[in-house]
């Protein structure tokens, strides 16, 4: 009678890449939101920054989206994420560092704000293989408002108004990245001790 063995790292490469299937297969859906019950449809809500025009102040802003200015997730932009709405990828001579401190600030008559709209659903599942499927469905919206001495100086819608994904990441996806990012770092240490 012959017996058959397996190779230990056969067995620990099956085991590896079903792992995550096993781990993830619990998982249902993971929802992220900002904002996602103040418009009917993404539709309204890319209607509504439509209505949005230069020289309005920032209370006919928050009065044209139909939304109060303590409202969630609202953002203000610092001088330095102001800068590319502006002057686009114009850098100045001096490092801008210095330029945003300098005693006679040019982004002073500047303000940002940065309003996101968005839902969007995760679903992990087993993929046909040794690994997992990301499937994502939803939008992705926000309007920027760059005020310029209290009065809309440009707002420009960004992101998608649709969000329909699937990836498959599959355990020799995961092994070589990782391998990858192994090599990286040995290098960068070995470099490191050459004198």
């Amino acid at each position: 009678m012959s017996s058959k063995r397996i190779p230990c790292n056969m067995i620990i490469f099956l085991i590896m890449g079903w792992l995550p299937v096993i781990i993830l297969s619990g998982c249902t859906a993971h929802i992220s939101k900002a904002n996602d019950g103040l418009f009917k449809s993404p539709a309204v809500f890319i209607e509504k920054v439509g209505q949005l025009r230069p020289g309005m102040s920032e209370k006919e802003f928050y009065e044209a989206l139909d939304i109060e200015p303590t409202v969630e997730n609202l953002e203000f932009l610092k001088p330095e994420e102001i800068w590319p709405y502006i002057y686009g990828n114009i850098q100045p001579i001096i490092p801008l560092s210095r330029l945003l401190n300098a005693k006679e600030n040019i982004m002073a008559p500047f303000k940002g704000i940065r309003f996101p709209y968005l839902f969007i659903q995760t679903k992990v599942g087993p993929a046909m293989g040794p690994g997992i499927t990301v499937d994502q469905e939803g939008y992705d919206l926000r309007v920027v408002a760059i005020f310029e001495n209290g009065k809309l100086f440009r707002s420009p819608p960004e992101g998608k108004i649709r969000i329909k994904t699937r990836n498959e990441i599959f355990i020799w996806d995961i092994l070589e990245s990782g391998l990858r990012g192994g090599v990286l770092q040995g290098a960068r240490e070995a470099i490191k001790t050459i004198p």
